[in-house]
């Protein structure tokens, strides 16, 4: 047997559905500055003075805290010890 939804439910789900979809609708909008005038591309975001980090730059470097971890090991080494 079906329960008789309240006015009060009805309007919650409403709600939340028109909240949800203006949500999704404002996410994925494209709205351009007009005043910018131009758009910003990933080269022109990255400043001038920036520096590439590498590992050997890494002032924190990852720690891996399990028994698991070994060491990287090249591929032709891995290929030898199976032939």
């Amino acid at each position: 047997m079906m329960q008789k939804v309240s006015v009060k439910q009805r309007t919650m789900v409403l709600l939340l559905c028109v909240a949800t979809g203006l949500f999704i609708i404002w996410g994925c909008s494209d709205v351009k500055d007009p005043e910018a005038g131009e758009e910003l591309t990933r080269e022109g975001s990255i400043p001038e003075d920036a520096v590439k980090m590498t590992p050997e730059l890494d002032v924190w470097p990852p720690v891996t805290h399990s028994s698991e971890w070994d060491q990287p090991v090249p591929m032709e080494a891995i290929l030898i010890k199976m032939l």
